[in-house]
């Protein structure tokens, strides 16, 4: 019985670890998606700029 208690707490610190990463990985997933937003709206700036000045 003590044997399986112990797989039991080793599964669940397995998955609280795991889902840890995952969130890490999600996190910088993010972030570059954030940077990309950014570029492409500094981009439709320039672009509404210019097209304001014509």
């Amino acid at each position: 019985m003590e044997l399986v208690f112990w797989i039991v707490i080793f599964i669940v610190l397995g998955q609280i670890v795991c889902a840890k990463m995952d969130l890490k990985h999600l996190e910088k997933r993010l972030d570059i998606y954030k940077e990309m937003l950014d570029i492409q709206n500094e981009k439709i700036d320039d672009s509404w700029r210019y097209i304001n000045k014509c």
